[in-house]
């Protein structure tokens, strides 16, 4: 659902199931989310505790509080959250596509050769950490307050005049002169069909999308999708996996209904079913999810 905005610009910062702060003990000092697909780019501040966050490519970086991440969209990541002092705080923005564009042709104005050549010698790295610099944490709160919205709330407008995109670019500005941080934002501006596919499946997961629904919203034969999501490696399934699965996860960190209302809300007949698949998919069912965000 989207709110109406003040504005008429349809980019986007959306709320996440991460998006609230969060303040819980955790049980035996520990808290993983595994396998969550990181849709759009993702700004994650930590407030207290720590952090280690390991994608499917191997890479991993663990920080302690405080600090600010960046982790990029299109991979699938486990988060371990430890406790230090009895709580684990921290908040996080998800950064739409159309705004990545925008901060692109921004940054990339000020790139120079030395830049270029650096980022042809750096591994590509999929999250980045910066410090909290002198009014960082409080520029992400503002945001943060700014697009806050009602539990069902997926994502709320806002447009290139308004405080918070330029608020907003000064978050990621704090990582784009490290190494590897142009070619960061160079991928951020590319869309997958993959990704294509995953904005159409979870803008209304109560739809029974098929593959030639899909197909048909991207002005292509269902032989032509099929052959695009090969050649990216993945199938038409796990989008829908990943779509529904991100939904429910959000969904139940809100607080947005029970199981079976949740189970509804992602496109499942059944709370049984739903429950299976959660279990399968995070390695832990969603009443134990439920319990362990919000203990």
């Amino acid at each position: 659902m989207v709110l109406p905005s003040m504005n008429k610009s349809v980019e986007a910062i959306s709320n996440n199931h991460l998006q609230q702060p969060n303040k819980f003990p955790l049980i035996n000092g520990l808290a993983d989310v595994r396998d969550y697909y990181v849709a759009n780019c993702l700004l994650f501040k930590l407030n207290k505790g720590s952090l280690r966050i390991e994608n499917e490519f191997g890479e991993f970086i663990e920080r302690s509080a405080p600090c600010l991440f960046l982790l990029e969209k299109d991979q699938t990541i486990t988060l371990s959250m430890s406790e230090i002092e009895g709580h684990i705080d921290f908040s996080s923005l998800e950064v739409s596509y159309d705004l990545m564009q925008k901060f692109y042709k921004v940054f990339y104005s000020t790139r120079n050769y030395n830049d270029r050549e650096l980022s042809l010698k750096t591994k590509p790295k999929y999250f980045f950490h910066a410090d909290l610099l002198p009014g960082m944490s409080d520029t992400f709160d503002s945001i943060l307050h700014g697009v806050a919205c009602p539990r069902v709330c997926s994502n709320v407008s806002i447009d290139d005049h308004d405080y918070s995109y330029f608020s907003l670019m000064y978050l990621i500005s704090a990582f784009v002169r490290k190494p590897g941080g142009f070619d960061f934002l160079e991928r951020a501006i590319k869309i997958t069909t993959k990704e294509k596919v995953y904005n159409i499946i979870i803008s209304d997961l109560t739809c029974k999308w098929s593959q030639a629904e899909v197909a048909g919203k991207l002005f292509m034969s269902v032989s032509s999708l099929k052959r695009k999501l090969a050649a990216e490696e993945v199938s038409f399934s796990k989008i829908y996996l990943d779509a529904r699965m991100n939904q429910a996860i959000k969904l139940l960190r809100m607080g947005a209904g029970n199981i079976s209302q949740v189970a509804t809300m992602c496109g499942y007949d059944t709370p049984s079913y739903f429950i299976a698949i959660f279990k399968r998919h995070f390695k832990i069912t969603p009443l134990s999810f439920m319990r362990t965000m919000n203990h």
